[in-house]
């Protein structure tokens, strides 16, 4: 056994030594740098469809999180249903192993105004525990409105706009823009925002869409819950105040008590001039209602009889706080998403629909996999084209060596141990071939990620250059595959050498 790995060494050193031939050593090279060329070419396959399904996923995960928990699936992506706010719900979407964030939010859709035209969008309300991330990484000026407030009082109207829809209104930071929230054709509520931010994903169909807004906003002027409001006013005689109920919500069909009982149909006559609190309960079927209060508070009597008292409301906001659109749900990574899913239905109550991002977007994410198609391909037609450079290298250099072979045979070298000298020049050859593609492969792919050098149109491919995404174990399989299905596909063409005869092999040389 000893012998046989002493002459199968020498042999090769031999091998190596006399590979110096006319003809072999350019095909040899050739064939090397096929290997490489086909392996930076896999590499960089693999790491630009990588790169951009990782950057598209993103960018529509960045909308809508990978689940959205709604009360009506059909038309979730344009208008939010509203339903009621579950705290205990989220804290056990939390417990899911691979769950990252829950948030919730709403949807409706608007008209922004400015002096210079009108738009239609899709307003995106958002508050304070979602995940502002995504919507970082885009910006293109400005900064993301601010969503820390308290319940009692509207946040401040802040909106943030993408850069085609700002350019679209000549819109600048700082200016002042209408937004119409549209309930139905003759209810549409109107507030003044202030510009804080612009935003770009290069994702056309919702760079065109979406806005962004307090969530707020959306309950307040979408017509969710109920509103109570009194209205106070102090007739041209200063000591009658007139108290008066106003209520929205429900499209109107609600009913107004004040706090002992009796109907808010009519206003109420106040003549007294002491300190008094006045409440109004709004109520309907299936809603819940909301308390308002005002406090009445006269202020000491001085040389002037008539005084006017001074009025407060203790809350601003009706029961719409405690309605949302839905809850959308991140995961920790994307191949996460297919484990959650069951354990996601089955602590959402029957009556919640859960869309995952692939049915939101299936256009995207069906040409998405079929990217994967064409790096399998790419692959095999690579490894195919190495596999022949190398055959034909391998079968000229058995040829060019025939009287070599024939000196070996004669001095008694079985065919096996030839078979294995010429495979382990031929990986030797494989495995140069292979180095010298991760080098160029790895090497433009990390040039490119760190100067974008290659630019794309992002009108059709969603992004403006060249994204790259490595994973190395990805790399390492690849190269561990390319390498031994190479090797293996040697066999054949070294098996060539056991017809040949000693004695006709060295009369050739």
């Amino acid at each position: 056994m000893k012998s046989f790995k002493l002459a199968s060494f020498l042999a090769f050193r031999m091998l190596r030594a006399r590979d110096n031939g006319r003809i072999s050593k350019p095909i040899v090279r050739i064939a090397m740098w096929g290997v490489a060329i086909g392996i930076a070419l896999m590499i960089l396959a693999l790491a630009v469809v990588k790169g951009f399904q990782s950057e598209v996923r993103q960018k529509v995960i960045g909308f809508g999180g990978h689940f959205q928990i709604v009360s009506n699936g059909e038309n979730a992506a344009q208008e939010s249903v509203p339903l009621l706010y579950d705290k205990n719900l989220i804290g056990d979407l939390k417990k899911i192993p691979g769950i990252k964030n829950v948030s919730v939010y709403a949807q409706k859709p608007a008209i922004v105004e400015s002096k210079t035209g009108l738009s239609g969008v899709i307003a995106k309300g958002i508050e304070e525990q979602y995940d502002t991330t995504f919507l970082h990484s885009v910006l293109t000026q400005g900064r993301v409105m601010q969503l820390q407030y308290t319940t009692d009082t509207l946040p401040v109207a802040e909106i943030v706009l993408s850069e085609h829809i700002a350019n679209r209104l000549s819109l600048q930071l700082g200016q002042k823009l209408s937004l119409y929230i549209v309930n139905t054709e003759d209810d549409i509520q109107q507030q003044n925002f202030t510009l804080v931010g612009t935003y770009k994903t290069e994702l056309e169909e919702y760079d065109e869409k979406f806005i962004f807004v307090h969530l707020a906003y959306l309950q307040q002027f979408g017509g969710w819950g109920l509103q109570g409001q009194i209205v106070v006013d102090t007739a041209s005689v200063p000591l009658l105040t007139f108290i008066s109920p106003v209520g929205f919500g429900n499209n109107g069909e609600f009913e107004q008590y004040w706090l002992d009982g009796k109907s808010a149909k009519d206003p109420i006559y106040y003549l007294e001039m002491r300190d008094t609190t006045f409440g109004l309960i709004t109520s309907a079927p299936y809603q819940i209602s909301d308390t308002t209060y005002v406090h009445l508070k006269f202020p000491p009597h001085g040389e002037n009889e008539f005084v006017t008292p001074r009025w407060t409301y203790t809350n601003l906001r009706g029961s719409e706080v405690n309605y949302i659109g839905g809850y959308e749900v991140q995961v920790e990574n994307f191949e996460a998403l297919e484990r959650v899913r069951d354990p996601l239905w089955e602590a959402v109550p029957y009556d919640l629909f859960v869309i995952p991002l692939t049915d939101r977007n299936p256009e995207i994410f069906a040409w998405l996999e079929m990217l994967d198609v064409n790096v399998v391909i790419i692959v095999v037609l690579m490894v195919v084209l190495s596999i022949v450079n190398m055959t034909s290298a391998l079968l000229i250099l058995i040829l060019e060596r025939q009287s070599f072979i024939g000196t070996l045979k004669s001095m008694g070298l079985p065919n096996p141990i030839l078979l294995r000298v010429f495979l382990w020049h031929a990986a030797h050859i494989i495995g140069k071939g292979v180095l010298i593609g991760n080098i160029l492969g790895i090497g433009i792919a990390l040039f490119q990620k760190y100067t974008g050098i290659f630019k794309l149109d992002p009108a059709n491919y969603y992004v403006s250059e060249i994204p790259i995404l490595m994973n190395p174990m990805e790399i390492i399989v690849l190269n561990a595959i390319t390498l031994c299905v190479c090797v293996l596909a040697m066999i054949l063409p070294s098996l060539y050498v056991s017809t040949f005869r000693p004695a006709e092999s060295i009369r050739k040389n």
